[in-house]
């Protein structure tokens, strides 16, 4: 990011405040394993599920400790959880499937067929139903983690990335590469509405949710923070933040929004009324920590990372320096 910049869409936005950071990176955990990294998730008895490469590491939260591993996978992406019914669910991407194993034990139950390239993936608590996001097939697929069976596909007319629940009947879809995001009536299964996000939000990836006030925040590839109103779908803020945002988080109970981008930096932004919202000064974590994961009940954000080689593979990226897999936790 650049200072000037950030200054200037500050002036113009006067709802939007800068202040000094007051959030530092309090830990580091080393995380063992190679590989590129997406989703964590941060469950609720201390244990934080890291997804790199073909596998998932469960880690202590609070002491880095390596808890277990789930190998055998390929080309992971997120995690999610059914703590009443006792089970997890790993996107395995490259296999088309979802794993599930057993949160207590840690053993994989089975493996369940999806669309292509399954992705982010949710808990859904109004249906009660697992919900990921294809991105090879334009679609979702929902789980029943009862009978660990497909019961809903549902084509959402582009490249599904970040899932929300409003909590009331409706999930809330990053569409990349349509800059929109598709509106699902989860008693139905059906898209109902498509929110347009151009021309102040591209490629959107991180997504968060207010539930209480009813506002989405969106996290786009145009180094932009969109703030939706779901009451009307208005954008009604475009919040300035880092290069290639793929997580936003937001804690309800201190009204702060997380944003984690690739270029290394955390942008952190309190909302201070109905329309206005005051940002910290972005706090520096590492180059490539783009995906986060949010306990609320330590107001603690954990980060992905690792080194980068100077070399470059045929896609263009730089490869991953092994033995250098971490997670930087931030409070």
């Amino acid at each position: 990011m650049k200072p000037s910049g950030l200054f200037l869409v500050a002036l113009l936005l006067p709802a939007f405040l800068q202040a000094q950071t007051g959030a530092k990176v309090v830990n580091t955990f080393s995380v063992p394993g190679d590989g590129r990294w997406d989703y964590l998730t941060s469950g609720p008895d201390n244990k934080l599920y890291v997804s790199h490469g073909n596998q998932v590491n469960v880690v202590d939260k609070k002491t880095g400790q390596s808890l277990s591993v789930f190998n055998d996978l390929s080309g992971v992406h997120g995690i999610a959880l059914d703590v009443a019914n006792g089970k997890g669910f790993i996107s395995n991407g490259k296999e088309n499937n979802v794993v599930v194993f057993d949160l207590k034990t840690e053993g994989v139950v089975t493996k369940i067929a999806t669309g292509n390239n399954p992705d982010a993936i949710m808990y859904e608590p109004v249906s009660k139903t697992i919900v990921t996001g294809n991105g090879k097939s334009n679609s979702l697929s929902v789980i029943d983690p009862v009978t660990l069976k497909v019961k809903a596909t549902v084509n959402i007319g582009g490249k599904p990335e970040a899932i929300v629940s409003d909590l009331e009947g409706k999930l809330y879809v990053n569409l990349e590469d349509k800059a929109a995001i598709a509106v699902v009536d989860v008693h139905t299964f059906q898209v109902v509405r498509t929110i347009k996000l151009t021309p102040q939000g591209e490629d959107p990836a991180g997504l968060a949710i207010d539930v209480k006030n009813k506002l989405l925040f969106v996290g786009c590839g145009n180094e932009k923070l969109l703030v939706v109103q779901l009451s009307n779908d208005a954008i009604i803020a475009a919040l300035p933040i880092g290069e290639d945002c793929d997580g936003v988080a937001y804690n309800a109970h201190t009204q702060t929004i997380y944003a984690s981008n690739a270029d290394g930096t955390l942008n952190i932004i309190h909302q201070t009324g109905a329309k206005q919202f005051k940002a910290e000064k972005a706090l520096i974590t590492q180059k490539g920590a783009k995906t986060l994961a949010l306990d609320e009940s330590t107001n603690s954000v954990y980060l992905s990372v690792a080194g980068f080689t100077k070399e470059k593979d045929a896609a263009g990226r730089a490869g991953v320096v092994p033995g250098t897999f971490k997670v930087l936790v931030v409070r």
